[in-house]
């Protein structure tokens, strides 16, 4: 969707970018060449029109071409996207460890199974971990726009311009700024979330599945808030693109333990899958048994 019309390309993400990028590269060489066509018949149509017969003649075949050129439409100049820039203030340093975790268990009643069991690690401001399990706590009234909302959790920042430039920042600008957040999309919330948590201020970012109901111009836009943050991160999500941006580390949840996936997010990916491509031979004999 672009000036209010739908654009269909095949492919992947990335393969939609590229193929964007050459298309509207194309569309400026077009633009800039009209524009320049445009210049030099209006410059010759000036200068010769009232001159001899032979000038004024050629003058009134540009001048015929230039309204041709009008009356079959212009190609319009590229009108780039509204970039954002999230950010995540400077929090401080302190020193290591941030949590240390020791000989933790968990489990949901008294006599069921370990969920898990005897886990030991520690987090400081240096890591950038993906992971299964974290908590994450955000709470609003949504009959408050996102601007009385956020100037009531900081006081601290008098001049309403001041938190409205800081909420703009997240992509909520103008009417979304004073509606009420009930109002508001989905995706519109979690910028306000994101708003809220970055003037929080924390050395650590618990963050659980944050790219829900973001478009991907957001979510890379989070995404370079969160490798500028200078605190650390503990990230659950389904979003390998996001994960891939992010993560440092990739600790894997299964089988009451934590373990530190060797590769990358795309490895980890495959091999996901491979798993998935050996269990479907089961998953049909049984279906077939039944």
């Amino acid at each position: 969707m672009h000036n209010k019309k739908l654009k269909y390309y095949t492919g992947n993400y990335d393969q939609y970018v590229k193929m964007r990028l050459e298309l509207e590269e194309n569309q400026m060489k077009r633009f800039h060449w009209e524009q320049d066509q445009i210049a030099h018949m209006k410059n010759y149509t000036a200068r010769f029109g009232h001159g001899s017969a032979k000038l004024a003649r050629q003058a009134q075949s540009k001048e015929k071409t230039l309204q041709k050129m009008m009356a079959s439409g212009l190609t319009e100049r590229v009108v780039s996207d509204k970039m954002l820039s999230f950010y995540f203030p400077p929090c401080g340093k302190i020193l290591p460890p941030v949590i240390m975790v020791q000989n933790v268990s968990f489990k949901y009643t008294e006599d069921g199974p370990f969920i898990y069991n005897n886990l030991e690690f520690g987090i400081d401001l240096d890591t950038r971990v993906a992971l299964g399990v974290t908590i994450s706590t955000y709470r609003s009234s949504l009959d408050l726009s996102p601007l009385e909302y956020m100037i009531n959790c900081y006081p601290e920042i008098k001049e309403k311009e001041e938190m409205r430039k800081i909420i703009g920042r997240y992509g909520l600008t103008g009417k979304q700024q004073v509606s009420p957040i009930r109002n508001l999309s989905d995706g519109q919330k979690c910028r306000v979330c994101l708003a809220w948590l970055a003037w929080q201020n924390p050395h650590m970012l618990f963050l659980d599945e944050p790219t829900n109901h973001l478009d991907i111009e957001t979510i890379d836009a989070l995404a370079d808030a969160i490798n500028e943050f200078e605190g650390g991160m503990m990230l659950v999500s389904h979003d390998f693109r996001l994960i891939q941006q992010v993560a440092q580390e990739i600790w894997v949840c299964e089988k009451q333990t934590i373990t530190k996936w060797p590769g990358d997010i795309l490895a980890c990916k495959e091999h996901l899958k491979s798993k998935l491509v050996d269990e479907e031979p089961q998953l049909t004999k049984r279906t077939h048994n039944v």
